[in-house]
């Protein structure tokens, strides 16, 4: 506040002085305007003055430092007591006596010193399938397919070329859309190659059968890996691999895959 006071006090000083100017030269010269002028050279300097009444009532006057280094040293001297207090209760505690260390349990075997007990490594982030599929998390596939397009539940990769679905962070179902690539068809016989990367390495082919009707053919497996993924699956450890070709007759014409969690096409 004092210092929006104080220029504008400094304006209406200019200004007066400006307008105090201009009305003496134009009086000499007789020019019309020369009573404005002189109004308003008053003007500027009643404002100068209320702006500089304003500034010497709202200037502060200089706080008073002499004093802290009396409270300084007034602090210094209270730490040094409180350290002599403390000091002097230290030698006169008894000492405490530290709890004895119990012997780590080991099993001798043959010479060798192990551990008796140890914790199981967390499994679920390791990778179940060659190149990343289905059990597998989200980050593996990440770290396969590179950038996420999509979200944590329903993941995008490759120009959707890749389509993941996860529950509690791990992939129960795959689309893989070959019309997202250079190679829109392929035969069933590479189409089922591909499918190879993406379903657990311990996969088993319990079945086969077509779908003419329907366009597509049906491949059953079973894996103990993905069973430890999804213990609560019917049945546990089965999924389903669908290749879909769309019509009778086209059947090296596949244009997608679905990999699934199940037995239910």
């Amino acid at each position: 506040m004092d210092n929006l006071a104080l220029v504008i006090s400094l304006i209406g000083m200019v200004a007066f002085l400006v307008y105090l100017v201009r009305g003496i030269a134009g009086g000499v010269k007789k020019r019309e305007g020369t009573k404005t002028l002189f109004k308003r050279s008053f003007i500027a300097l009643a404002v100068f003055l209320v702006g500089f009444i304003v500034f010497g009532m709202t200037t502060e006057p200089p706080k008073e430092t002499a004093k802290e280094p009396k409270q300084e040293r007034q602090t210094e001297k209270t730490k040094e007591q409180k350290s002599e207090k403390s000091s002097d209760e230290q030698e006169t505690e008894p000492p405490v006596s530290k709890p004895k260390e119990e012997p780590k349990q080991t099993v001798e075997k043959k010479g060798v010193t192990t551990k008796k007990e140890e914790q199981p490594k967390n499994t679920t982030n390791e990778q179940i399938t060659p190149s990343g599929g289905l059990g597998d998390t989200l980050d593996v596939f990440e770290r396969n397919y590179g950038e996420n397009a999509g979200d944590q539940e329903m993941a995008r990769f490759q120009n959707n070329y890749i389509l993941p679905m996860f529950l509690d962070g791990q992939a129960w179902n795959i689309k893989i859309q070959f019309e997202a690539t250079d190679q829109p068809k392929r035969t069933m016989k590479e189409a089922l190659s591909v499918a190879q990367a993406f379903i657990p390495k311990d996969a088993q082919k319990v079945k086969e059968y077509d779908q003419p009707e329907m366009g597509r053919k049906v491949i059953e497996y079973k894996s103990e890996l993905l069973k430890q993924r999804f213990p609560d699956s019917d049945p546990p450890g089965t999924f389903i691999v669908i290749a879909s070709y769309g019509e009778a007759g086209k059947e090296n014409e596949v244009f997608g895959l679905t990999i699934g969690v199940g037995n239910n096409p």
